[in-house]
């Protein structure tokens, strides 16, 4: 059986002690030359990630479409939330609620593993309530993710007219 050499064009054949199967799969260039030359140029792993010399797309754009420039903008509401859940007063009112309720989820008894702080009234709807002990509530990280799914549920359910 004949092939053609990938490298140099040139008709090849198979030798004696190969099976034509493993010929097939493994045989494309006519001798080790064609191999190695047919190596030369093209990159490897090493030489893939970064070309010497190369300007990246974002050289000196510091800040590009940051802050109010960006698409997803809101006003620079989050950085406010942020710093309040991130506080030091935050942090002792979550103390506190887990404290108040003996470091328990008040919906499955689990006790003192991944427990989450869970506000009654919401934190955003009422910002005199964020720090009251009295609205927060122990809640572990499997109680806390059903009680938020099912309140956006019921925010998300129609209103059938009768």
């Amino acid at each position: 059986m004949e092939k053609k050499c990938l490298f140099c064009g040139n008709l090849f054949t198979k030798k004696v002690n190969e099976s034509l199967k493993d010929w097939n799969y493994r045989h494309k260039f006519c001798s080790k030359e064609c191999k190695d030359k047919s190596k030369i140029g093209k990159p490897n792993k090493s030489n893939t990630k970064f070309k010497k010399g190369f300007i990246p797309w974002n050289k000196g754009l510091k800040g590009y479409r940051s802050g109010e420039l960006n698409n997803k903008w809101k006003g620079g509401i989050t950085p406010i939330n942020e710093k309040i859940r991130k506080s030091e007063e935050y942090r002792e009112w979550r103390i506190a609620v887990y404290r108040k309720d003996y470091f328990t989820c008040q919906e499955c008894g689990e006790k003192g593993k991944n427990l989450h702080a869970h506000h009654i009234k919401k934190f955003y709807k009422f910002p005199e309530l964020r720090f009251n002990i009295d609205n927060g509530i122990t809640l572990c990280e499997d109680c806390h993710r059903i009680k938020h799914q099912n309140m956006n549920f019921i925010h998300k359910t129609p209103v059938m007219a009768t």
